[in-house]
């Protein structure tokens, strides 16, 4: 068993993680999924899983929104970016310094942090504490692209045999179970906020929150019943 760390005081490891994502998804279907902002935000969502012919042909843009990705959680860790490069057909790079604690957010958080979905939803809290269906569209749209462009990258890693790759320094089982966690979280944390505003992500972080430490600990065999 791959130990990740520790959460709460559970072990917090490959396996240990299911857990996580079945308090989160007991919690999303639930009243999450029955409001009107969620449904429009998977509306969102299941157009841009539809458009993945589409997407695939975006070379630049795609390579540009992975290599943002790994940018933005440089700097949002207090690191210093030194070159950032997005081409058309060879993908791109980031260089960065000062961030060796922040190794592992930064290179999973392409795949696992959706900014354009984040952007939005920052955006419509200009308009109120719940955002209007058009932005739980907007936010649907984004995250679903997010969506499809991760699995596609995650598969380019694996086409490329991992060497040389975003999988390769911490190892694919480790990189893999961040990666599910954190878009537990974080769609998690987008679905809830589309259906109740900042009201329903409270909610979310709360419940899901107490449920996964519970279970995490139940499953490492140090939980109460």
């Amino acid at each position: 068993m791959s130990l990740l760390g520790r959460l709460a005081g559970a072990s917090l490891a490959l396996a240990l993680s299911v857990p996580v994502a079945v308090a989160a998804g007991k919690l999303l279907t639930g009243p999450i999924l029955s409001a009107t902002g969620s449904r429009a935000f998977l509306a969102g969502f299941g157009l841009a899983v539809m458009a993945t012919p589409f997407i695939k042909r975006l070379d630049f843009v795609n390579n540009f929104a992975h290599e943002l990705g790994h940018m933005a959680m440089a700097v949002v860790t207090g690191g210093t970016v030194a070159e950032f490069v997005a081409t058309n057909a060879s993908g791109g790079h980031v260089r960065h310094r000062g961030t060796g604690t922040f190794s592992l957010p930064i290179t999973i958080a392409p795949y696992c942090v959706p900014l354009l979905a984040f952007a939005v939803a920052a955006v419509s809290l200009l308009r109120g504490p719940s955002p209007a269906l058009g932005f739980a569209i907007l936010m649907g749209l984004a995250a679903g692209y997010h969506a499809v462009l991760a699995v596609l990258d995650l598969g380019a890693n694996f086409a490329y045999g991992i060497t040389g790759t975003d999988l390769e320094r911490f190892g694919p089982a480790c990189t893999l179970a961040w990666i599910w966690l954190v878009n537990v979280a974080a769609f998690g944390s987008l679905l809830a906020y589309a259906a109740d505003g900042l009201s329903g992500l409270s909610v979310f972080w709360v419940v899901s929150w107490h449920e996964a430490v519970q279970l995490s600990l139940l499953v490492a065999g140090r939980g109460t019943t």
